[in-house]
């Protein structure tokens, strides 16, 4: 209910895991992140180590998490924007504000 009323949320969740199995896991994770060609591709949006570690970890623990909290925050508009806003009706232009960065969270 908190993305409906345009608000960022934040899940918070944690696992046991098993220390060597975390300690593989950081260790391939930090090389592929301090790899340049490896973080280009993730730039590029292309398949790269650094997602595929990253939904390992999702895929492997995901099923394992226990709940802790959510919470919510207002994300405020930024200095200037109502006033710009206000302009552009003013000068009887038609605007719509959209919330949320992904369609799915976007509320009119």
């Amino acid at each position: 209910a908190f993305s409906a009323e345009g608000l960022r949320t934040l899940v918070c969740a944690q696992a046991e895991l098993p220390l060597q199995k975390f300690e593989t896991w950081l260790t391939s994770y930090r090389a592929a992140a301090a790899d340049l060609r490896e973080v280009r591709k993730r730039q590029r949006d292309e398949p790269n180590a650094i997602d595929r570690l990253m939904d390992e970890v999702e895929h492997a623990f995901g099923d394992g998490l226990q709940l802790v909290g959510a919470t919510a925050i207002e994300d405020r508009l930024q200095d200037g924007v109502p006033e710009t806003v206000a302009s552009l009706l003013e000068a009887g232009m038609r605007v719509w504000v959209l919330t949320g960065d992904k369609m799915e969270t976007a509320i009119n």
